[in-house]
């Protein structure tokens, strides 16, 4: 089944292949999504859930191919990783100044990242993250102001790209 949340503080298409456990992760939704929930049986020839053919930013194929070419699977992960990483930028942001808790801010964030096959977002993610375990390890490291910018714009457009879609393949 595909679960749709629309016109709420929670627009995103969520699916539930796993059951209700997966909703633990959407508790702070829930209000929207008790009050805006549609839901959707998969009806392609084949029966697999549909991913989409293209998404800015995302190598979604190979995301979906690391998880056992079962789509479900990904939706489940996208759905994940927008819950878990929406206020990233301000737990990042908190962490600017001490290199070390920026480190695990971005770890975290390129790994979830490359999990779910946004690639752009990875390698902004892991060009920091570098930098930032070079200069834990006393070396003399320079982090350019662009590499910041360009991890944010690089989160904004993966954010923006996932919120566009849905398991039924339109927004």
């Amino acid at each position: 089944m595909y679960f749709i949340v629309k016109g709420s503080a929670c627009p995103m298409r969520y699916a539930n292949p796993g059951g209700a456990g997966f909703f633990t992760n959407l508790q702070p939704c829930w209000p929207a999504i008790r009050e805006n929930l549609t839901v959707f049986n998969q009806d392609n020839a084949n029966g697999k859930m549909l991913i989409p053919g293209e998404l800015e930013g995302f190598d979604v194929a190979a995301a979906v191919e690391r998880m056992l070419d079962r789509p479900e699977l990904w939706w489940q992960a996208v759905g994940l990783f927008v819950t878990h990483f929406s206020d990233w930028p301000s737990r990042w942001r908190g962490a600017l100044g001490d290199d070390a808790a920026e480190r695990r801010q971005v770890h975290a964030l390129r790994s979830a990242a490359e999990n779910v096959g946004a690639v752009r977002l990875a390698a902004a993610a892991a060009r920091l993250e570098s930098a930032l375990q070079r200069r834990l390890a006393g070396r003399e490291e320079s982090i350019s102001d662009d590499w910041r910018d360009d991890l944010m714009a690089a989160y904004l457009a993966a954010m923006a790209a996932v919120a566009g879609v849905g398991p039924a393949g339109n927004s």
